[in-house]
C-alpha cells in the first residue's frame, strides 16, 4: 500500500509516521539558476538504520537514481610535499603543486 501526504501540516504529520512502516519525503527546490536541486530523506523506516539526511536523486527512465552521500575519508593524512595535479605545466605554476589543507 502506498499512501501520499500533500504536506499542508506545519510540522509534519505524526499520525501518518505512526501509521506507516516507513516516511519517504520527496523534495524539488527550485534553484535561481540551472535546473531544480530534487531530494529524498528517509524521516522514518521502522526496523531499518537507514543513512540520516538528504540525498540527492534524478528521475531517470525505469526509476530513481540516488546518489550516496559524500563522506570525508578520515583514513588521509596531511604532508608536508605538494599535491601534484598530474599536469606539470600547471604543477609549475602552482609551485610544485596543492598545499594540503588550503
Amino acid at each position: 500500500m502506498l499512501l501520499l501526504d500533500d504536506n499542508t501540516t506545519e510540522d509534519g504529520d505524526l499520525q501518518l509516521q505512526s501509521l506507516s512502516h516507513g516516511v519517504i519525503l520527496l523534495e524539488q527546490l527550485p534553484i535561481e539558476y540551472g535546473r531544480a536541486r530534487r531530494r529524498v530523506r528517509v524521516v522514518s523506516y521502522r526496523g531499518v538504520a537507514a543513512v540520516e539526511g538528504f540525498h540527492d536523486f534524478a528521475i531517470r527512465k525505469g526509476g530513481l537514481v540516488v546518489f550516496p552521500q559524500l563522506i570525508p575519508s578520515t583514513t588521509a593524512t596531511a604532508s608536508d610535499e605538494p599535491l601534484g595535479s598530474g599536469v606539470s605545466e600547471l604543477d609549475q605554476l602552482l609551485g610544485g603543486g596543492l598545499s594540503w589543507g588550503a
